[in-house]
Formats: C-alpha cells, structure tokens, sequence
C-alpha cells in the first residue's frame, strides 16, 4: 500500500530554474534536494528532509552564478549544476556536505549550460549557449576537455550520451538538427533530418533499439 500524499510546506518564495532530484545526505539517507535560482543573487541548493519538511540551505557566492539552467544527479549522487550566466560547473557534494564551484566549463564560449548527461565511464557532457559548445567534464581527474562547437550558425546544443558513447547533440534554434560527435576521433557530423523553426519540429529523445522508430520531422529523434 503506497503512503499517502502529504504537504510538507513551502520552503521558499520567488524562485527560478526550479529542479528537483531525489538525492542521499552524508548519512546515507534519503533526501530531496530542490535547486533553485534568483534573479539578484547566487543559486542555492535546498537539501530537504522529506519526513520532517526541514530544509538546509547551500548558497553559491559565485558572481552572475544566478540561474541554474541545467542540473544533473549522477550515479554516485554527486548534483551537478551548470551555472547561467557565470558558466560554470558545480557540484554539491554529499559527502562534503557542500556546494562546490569546479570552474568554468569552456571560458567565453559557454555562458548558459543547456544539457548535463553522463557517459558510461562517470564523464559528464555539457551543452551550452551561445555558441553550441560542446565540453566533457572528467570527475575522476577533475579536468574539463572542451570539444568546442557542434554547429557554426547556431547557437543552442542538448546532448545525450549514446549507448555505443558517441555524442549525440540536438543543436538549435533556427534549423534544429543533431550533429553526432564522436569523442574517439574528433568528428562531428549532421545525422537524421534537418527541421526549420516555425515550419516542423525536431526533438532527441534516449530510446530503446529494439524498437522500431521514424525519423519524420514531427516525430522524436531517437539515438
């Protein structure tokens, strides 16, 4: 018999970029963590105890780390935040019981992180506006490699990772496409149909190869 719903409270008023992920505390306990932004100062973390509805409270001290565009919970419950308009990565870490600033994802070249999306070894893949930057952060040696554009025109890049871990990059807005990247070799290539905004629409979607799918414009685009 599934628990009843109940109202816990509300924690915070007039936020932005609203994100939620079921997370752990240092305990080892289960928790919710809320991120949010503000419009005329840092980003926080909310790290919420979902039997009492007390909620502790991590902010970032970044300057313009206002809004967080993109989240991500890994697999070794580590929170992951790309940070507009600051572009940085940053990570609120369980065991240090803190939010932690990893550094700029790609300097001049991403300011507003679009897509968060971990690969099978633990590397993470950033896209970003304005230049449909393409950049893999490595926690295990804390280094980023910046793979630089997916696109020369346009300006906006949603990756997801491929289940063979190539990169597949939903690129936008006036022409929206994916361009696969391949981290082995360096090479980028369009794949599947090229839609025209305001005439058709394209989306990326992470599916299931065994089954059949379309590759019409109105449809997802499956990896």
């Amino acid at each position: 018999m599934s628990a009843p719903i109940r109202e816990i409270g509300i924690p915070v008023r007039s936020v932005n970029w609203v994100h939620l992920h079921p997370g752990i505390t240092r305990a080892g306990q289960p928790c919710l963590y809320a991120v949010m932004g503000q419009q005329a100062a840092g980003l926080f973390v909310l790290q919420i105890d979902l039997d009492s509805g007390q909620c502790r409270q991590f902010t970032c001290d970044l300057a313009g780390a206002n809004y967080p565009t993109a989240t991500y919970m890994s697999r070794s419950n580590h929170l992951y935040i790309g940070s507009s308009y600051a572009g940085h990565l940053l990570c609120f870490d369980p065991q240090q019981d803190a939010l932690i600033d990893l550094g700029a994802i790609h300097p001049d070249a991403a300011t507003f992180p679009c897509r968060i999306d971990e690969g099978e070894d633990g590397r993470l893949w950033i896209g970003s506006y304005p230049t449909a930057d393409l950049t893999a952060y490595d926690p295990a040696t804390h280094t980023f490699q910046r793979c630089g554009r997916m696109d020369d025109v346009d300006m906006y890049n949603y990756p997801l990772v491929a289940g063979d871990g190539s990169i597949a990059n939903l690129v936008r807005m006036t022409q929206p496409h994916v361009a696969r990247y391949d981290p082995q070799s360096g090479h980028k290539a369009v794949v599947g149909p090229v839609s025209i905004k305001g005439e058709s629409e394209l989306d990326l979607v992470r599916g299931d190869r065994s089954e059949e799918h379309t590759s019409e414009l109105q449809s997802p685009c499956n990896l």
